[in-house]
Formats: structure tokens, C-alpha cells, sequence
């Protein structure tokens, strides 16, 4: 089973990725390998990225990959964007389950952004604090764009963010069974996407 968790950034696919990973036994997760400044470095490299591919197909293990949409080409116009959409359009092919993540909220996606970009902080908790995030809004709508139109093309629902992280049991459940997708240690599964260890701390 190949699963690919991708999203806007700030929409929780890093949790998602780290519940799926922790609670599937003989699994292997692969962290953004398609984020320019990682280690994999396959952001449009057709060699790596073939290499990348023919180790996924022929490896034993579950793999939980995931990735966000950083390309800021998605504001550089229709050809730009077409190519991004092609891009992962072919990747995307490759893996047996789709999910797809952004917020239904913007404002909220463009204020994570913006404090995660101000701080220098992406994946550890972090306090509410005051930041001007109007000049996030377009990329942050162009992004949320770009995933609904995969989603759409791919025929797979969004998964929201307000949704996934709202401590219901049983739509968490839902989803797992609208994916066909079976977790061995459901109780870390739960726990991994209870509200009380998201990033953004309340208090």
C-alpha cells in the first residue's frame, strides 16, 4: 500500500503523515521528498524522481508519503500553473491512495503560514501571536486552488482540516473507512490527531 498525504502548507498533513505512519504496522513514511530545500531533492528532477518511483514500487513495506505545495509558480500564471498541475498529476499516479488536505478557512491558512514563515518555526508548538498575514492570502488561495483541482481530477473528496482536527471519533473513523485504509494502533491514531497536540497551542 503506497498512501499520499498532500495539501496546502498548514493544513495539517504533517500530523496526519506522523498518525498514519506510527499507528500501520511495517511501514516506512518518506517525509516531503519533493520539498526543493529536503534531502531527496526530486522537485522536478525526472531521473531522481524515476529512481525515487522504482524504489516505492519494488520495496516490502507500507510507505506513508507526504508533501505541501510550496512552488510559488502556482502565481506566475496559467502556463506555470499548468505545469505544476501536470507535474504532480503524473507523480500522484504512482501511489494507491490519495488524500488531499487544506483549510476551509483561508485567513487562518495564511495566518499559520505567516507566523511558521516569521518565526522560522514549522513543526514545533508555537503561541498565538499578532501577524499581518494579508500578503499570504494569494498564495494561500492559489495553493488551496491547485490541491482542489487535483482532488477534483484524482475524483478523491477534500479532507478539511477543520474536520480532520475536531476530536470526532467517529468522523475520523468515516474517513479511515472512506479510504480503505486500516490502522493497527488506532488509540495512537486518535491521540496523534487530538486538538491537544496540534501545533498551535490555545494556552
Amino acid at each position: 500500500m503506497k498512501i499520499q498525504i498532500f495539501g496546502a502548507p498548514r493544513s495539517g498533513t504533517t500530523c496526519l503523515y506522523e498518525a498514519f505512519r506510527d499507528s500501520i504496522n511495517y511501514t516506512m513514511g518518506i517525509f516531503e521528498p519533493l520539498t526543493p530545500s529536503w534531502n531527496y531533492q526530486l522537485h522536478y528532477n525526472k531521473s531522481k524522481i524515476k529512481n525515487h518511483i522504482n524504489t516505492l514500487n519494488n520495496h516490502n513495506l507500507n510507505i506513508i508519503e507526504k508533501n505541501v505545495l510550496w512552488d510559488g509558480d502556482v502565481m506566475k500564471g496559467e502556463i506555470y500553473r499548468e505545469k505544476i498541475l501536470n507535474f504532480y498529476i503524473s507523480y500522484f499516479k504512482n501511489f494507491d491512495k490519495l488524500i488531499f488536505l487544506y483549510r476551509k478557512n483561508t485567513n487562518e491558512s495564511a495566518k499559520s503560514l505567516a507566523t511558521a514563515i516569521l518565526t522560522d518555526n514549522f513543526h514545533q508548538p508555537y503561541k498565538d501571536i499578532n501577524v499581518d498575514y494579508t500578503s499570504f492570502l494569494p498564495v494561500t488561495k492559489a495553493q488551496s486552488k491547485m490541491v482542489e483541482d487535483l482532488a477534483s481530477y484524482f475524483n478523491t473528496p477534500i479532507t478539511y482540516y477543520e474536520d480532520l482536527y475536531s476530536n470526532n471519533t467517529q468522523y475520523i473513523n468515516s474517513f479511515l473507512d472512506n479510504f480503505d485504509i486500516k490502522v493497527t494502533n488506532p488509540i495512537q491514531f486518535y491521540h496523534k490527531l487530538n486538538t491537544q497536540n496540534r501545533l498551535k497551542q490555545l494556552r
